[in-house]
């Protein structure tokens, strides 16, 4: 699995955000974000962080940052999105959410850091 690195300031705190998979979303055309699965970070400025799995990363972002959603990511405002990874099927994607929501938070900001490298 190739991976495309890019990162963001926001604000004091630098955001991760993280691409793997086949195309380089800086050339991708947007259809491309609503293709395959996705597995994604969500967090906010004090870096409390939300893992997710999802067909179609425009419209769960979008809902993430307007709120649309109530629980846990609308109580923290979980706004940024800092990571996401691509995959062709949604079993792929399940196993490897499971594998990140099993991560205890430290490894999780690990794996960001290191993402951003």
């Amino acid at each position: 699995m190739s991976k495309v690195k890019k990162s963001a300031k926001s604000g004091p705190n630098k955001t991760f955000l993280r691409h793997s998979g086949k195309v380089d979303q800086a050339t991708a055309p947007v259809s491309y974000m609503n293709k395959g699965s996705f597995v994604y970070i969500m967090a906010n400025i004090r870096e409390t962080l939300y893992t997710g799995a999802i067909n179609s990363l425009i419209r769960r972002v979008f809902e993430h940052k307007n709120n649309l959603i109530k629980g846990f990511a609308q109580k923290y405002n979980l706004h940024l999105l800092v990571y996401y990874e691509v995959f062709e099927t949604i079993e792929q994607t399940i196993i490897r959410e499971k594998q990140i929501k099993g991560m205890n938070r430290v490894d999780k900001l690990k794996m960001l850091r290191k993402s951003d490298a």
